[in-house]
């Protein structure tokens, strides 16, 4: 599937969150209770909120899926909205890569496009409750993952392309360079393989998704790398 453009004022909040994350990083430092453990995901939310909110959007963080009879208890980690776009996101933080772990946040995002937020009517009877999502041109979900692993994660990263991606699996040279990548970071790998990494990747190109990478830091802690931010957005189609 082809990529349709990404909405200008999705990049530009993804953008201005790595920002605003970059710079609270380097003023405070990492606020961390244990010596080895990855960044709370809440920090890139939290900056997302901002970005998005300075671009008039509303947003609600952990809002739930709508079920069949009330709430469906799955969530998603932020929404955003201004009139004609609506984009949701699900943010991971990257120390041990569980790519499968990502695969079902994109699931979640996929089913979030399908059957819409859980809602309770406005006391107004004349307000439709579901109309900012319903009447939304523009609805987009993203997976955002921070991460201060091997830099060569985002170097391959960004070289992934929704118009001549594995839509079938790797290819020989990028299968390479990425086990090259999974090998470089073997300690902290996790359950993950090359072979969910592939898995994951299929179901954002069928999805049309496009992707990007954003260095947020340089390496400013002790045995800490740089910190990047990564992700990948691709449009919800509504299916009711």
């Amino acid at each position: 599937m082809a990529a349709r453009p990404l909405p200008v004022s999705l990049r530009a909040a993804l953008d201005e969150a790595g920002r605003q994350l970059g710079d609270s990083f380097h003023r405070l430092g990492w606020l961390n209770g244990e010596v080895d453990a990855p960044m709370p995901e809440q920090h890139t939310v939290l900056h997302l909120a901002s970005a998005l909110r300075a671009q008039g959007f509303a947003v609600a963080p952990e809002v739930f899926l709508r079920g069949k009879e009330g709430a469906s208890r799955r969530r998603v980690d932020l929404l955003a909205h201004r009139p004609g776009e609506v984009f949701v996101f699900e943010v991971k933080t990257f120390g041990g890569w569980h790519f499968d772990a990502l695969e079902e946040d994109v699931d979640r995002l996929l089913q979030f496009g399908g059957v819409g937020p859980q809602t309770t009517p406005f006391t107004d009877m004349t307000r439709a409750h579901r109309a900012f999502w319903e009447d939304a041109v523009e609805r987009w979900g993203c997976v955002v993952i921070q991460s201060f692993r091997t830099p060569r994660f985002p170097e391959a990263w960004a070289q992934l392309d929704a118009e001549a991606g594995p839509q079938d699996g790797l290819d020989g040279d990028a299968r390479q360079a990425w086990k090259e990548v999974l090998r470089d970071n073997r300690r902290r790998v996790g359950s993950t393989t090359l072979e969910a990494l592939e898995s994951l990747l299929r179901k954002l190109h069928t999805c049309g998704a496009t992707f990007g990478t954003q260095q947020v830091s340089e390496e400013i802690l002790v045995d800490t790398g740089a910190l990047h931010l990564l992700w990948a957005a691709f449009p919800l189609l509504l299916q009711e």
